[in-house]
C-alpha cells in the first residue's frame, strides 16, 4: 500500500501507485506513480522505501531510468498507458497502476516525474 503522511490531503479521485509516500503537508490533485514520493506537486523515486523493500541500488536505478525516459516531457501528466517489458521487475506493478488508473471514473493527470530529489 501506499503511505499518507499528517496534514496531507487527496483528490477524491486521485491514484496513488502501490509504495508511494505522500509527504506531510501535501496538497496531492494528480496521480502519483508507484515507488515514488510527492511533494510540492513533484514526485521522485522513493530510494529509501525500495531499499527498505529489498530492492537493490541497480534495481532503483532501472526503475529511475524507465520513468525518466517513459513520463518526461510534454504532454506526460496526460498518458494513459504505457508498454513495460515483462523482464523489468516493476512491470506488472506498473501495468496494474495504469490499469486502475483508467477504471477511475475520472482519471487525474500525473505528477511530474524528476530525478532530482523534491
Amino acid at each position: 500500500g501506499a503511505k499518507v503522511a499528517n496534514s496531507s490531503s487527496l483528490h477524491q479521485f486521485t491514484t496513488i501507485g502501490t509504495c508511494s509516500f505522500i509527504a506531510m503537508g501535501t496538497a496531492c490533485r494528480h496521480d502519483v506513480l508507484p515507488y515514488c514520493v510527492l511533494l510540492n506537486e513533484r514526485c521522485t523515486l522513493d530510494r529509501v522505501g525500495l531499499f527498505k523493500s529489498g530492492k537493490s541500488s541497480m534495481e532503483a536505478d532501472h526503475l529511475d531510468a524507465f520513468y525518466a525516459e517513459a513520463f518526461s516531457g510534454t504532454g506526460a501528466a496526460y498518458r494513459r498507458q504505457v508498454e513495460v517489458p515483462s523482464c523489468y521487475w516493476f512491470a506488472e506493478e506498473v501495468t496494474r497502476f495504469f490499469r486502475l488508473r483508467e477504471s477511475m471514473r475520472d482519471c487525474r493527470p500525473l505528477a511530474t516525474y524528476s530525478r532530482d530529489a523534491c
